[in-house]
């Protein structure tokens, strides 16, 4: 759980570019594969790609180390977080919290 009092300056969100890309599909993919093999579902890189183009992506860094993606989408005046994904190992430290 996460202590409230927890210094959360160790993280950084910068606007994500294409070259981001790589690490967050790898990251999303290994986090999600489970949910896809329950529900007997494909990844498919080709949709990924497709909503990457449509959502403004951050990658969260920890030390300037990349180990987070946040997506989000703007809807009428409404900003939607479609999707954020924590490395194993960074998980229940506040990383969310801080996305």
């Amino acid at each position: 759980m996460l202590d409230p009092t927890e210094d959360l300056s160790l993280f950084q969100l910068r606007q994500a570019t294409m070259a981001d890309f790589a690490f967050a599909e790898a990251l999303t993919h290994d986090n999600m594969v489970g949910y896809y093999r329950r529900h007997n579902l494909v990844w498919r890189g080709d949709l990924f790609l497709s909503s990457w183009r449509e959502s403004e992506n951050f990658v969260l860094q920890a030390d300037g180390v990349p180990i987070g993606v946040m997506r989000v989408t703007e809807e009428d005046n409404s900003l939607h977080i479609r999707d954020v994904q924590i490395a194993k190992g960074y998980r229940g430290r506040g990383a969310g919290t801080f996305c």
